[in-house]
């Protein structure tokens, strides 16, 4: 079982139909991921197949309020304590050290302790986590494609839906 799930939609993939998500898989293979398909019609029915995914999928559908609003206070403390296990095992090497500390200073522009970490970790709240979504997932998406395509009738429909 891979360490990461991306629950999408079952259906054709931006690949086009039948595809085997092969571009997608190059891209999540190395990070240990897999694509889940779920059969679901309704955005209740994805909210809910979807509930312990890593990442969502979309394939063209709509990102809803519902679907953005749908973490729970209990997915919220499960997300913060893996931020926090994530970062106390990220201590054992210097590599992983230094990485964090550098990272810190490009970010925030200081060093930020430990503690100090794991204390903004434990403020952060549900109704924040789902503001935030709403403004990055409430926008317009774009996309990149390469390959044969000169006009969007050539693409695959998913993305014909996006290029609007």
């Amino acid at each position: 079982m891979a360490k990461f799930k991306v629950v999408t939609p079952s259906g054709p993939s931006y690949s086009g139909p039948g595809a085997d998500y092969k571009p997608e898989m190059e891209a999540l293979t190395p990070i240990d991921a897999e694509i889940i398909e779920v059969a679901a019609k309704t955005d209740e029915e994805f909210v809910k197949e979807a509930r312990d995914a890593d990442a969502l999928y979309a394939k063209g559908r709509r990102i809803t309020k519902r679907l953005i609003d749908g973490l729970t206070e209990s997915e919220c403390r499960i997300a913060k304590g893996a931020l926090r296990g994530g970062l106390v095992l990220g201590l054992e090497d210097s590599g992983s050290r230094m990485h964090r500390i550098g990272r810190s200073e490009l970010n925030y522009g200081e060093h930020r302790s430990v503690s100090r970490t794991l204390e903004k970790i434990e403020a952060v709240t549900v109704d924040e986590v789902n503001a935030v979504a709403r403004q990055l997932l409430g926008r317009q998406f774009g996309a990149a494609v390469l390959g044969p395509h000169r006009s969007k009738r050539s693409l695959p429909k998913p993305l014909r839906t996006l290029a609007g």
